[in-house]
């Protein structure tokens, strides 16, 4: 997978999350997103390289502009599949007016969208999510319920959100698909750790 477009991707990763951490970690922010491509691999460069980028748009850009911008970079770059997953995958955080969209309607909006959401953009979704219950489970289990503190949203909240997309994933991929099967167990512990 070490090919001319994995290390621009990689290089544009690094560049656009730059001194970005992990939520209430000292981790680059880097890292989630190379485990998120290191679980994508089995599905070819194209979901790598999705899985490298897939928080660039939601998470780098300040204004429509620059996500305009960054995503012509990607398409001329990448290809239009990638950016079309990367796009897929990036929550809408302001409505048509520039208003703050509240946390549950924005969940709503992301799970609703995984129906028509490409099988690239669908392994790539499962691959973050994954990756990021498996981190909250680990703190939890480090630190405690406080872990919640840092959150928007509460753990009954969140399993719902996450077993939410760990469902719609399941009905375009199916049930016994490897990333469903994981994202299945990682929000099924997610759900016991909390009620304990």
């Amino acid at each position: 997978m070490f090919s001319e477009k994995y290390e621009a991707a990689l290089a544009m990763a690094a560049t656009r999350h730059d001194r970005q951490r992990r939520k209430g970690g000292e981790l680059p922010y880097l890292t989630h997103l190379v485990h998120v491509a290191r679980m994508l691999e089995p599905y070819g460069e194209d979901a790598v390289i999705a899985g490298l980028l897939h928080d660039v748009l939601e998470d780098t850009c300040k204004t429509n502009e620059e996500v305009e911008s960054v995503s012509r970079q990607i398409e001329a770059s990448f290809g239009a599949n990638v950016l079309d997953a990367v796009q897929a995958v990036s929550e809408v955080k302001r409505d048509a007016e520039g208003n703050k969209i509240s946390w549950k309607p924005r969940k709503r909006k992301y799970v609703e969208h995984l129906a028509e959401s490409s099988e690239l953009a669908l392994v790539v979704s499962a691959a973050d999510k994954i990756h990021n219950v498996a981190t909250l489970i680990l703190e939890l289990e480090e630190k405690g319920p406080s872990v919640w503190n840092r959150f928007r949203a509460g753990p009954e909240d969140s399993i719902w959100f996450y077993r939410a997309v760990c469902d719609a994933i399941s009905k375009r991929l199916g049930p016994g698909h490897a990333l469903v099967i994981e994202l299945d167990r990682q929000v099924t512990r997610l759900r016991d750790r909390s009620r304990s």
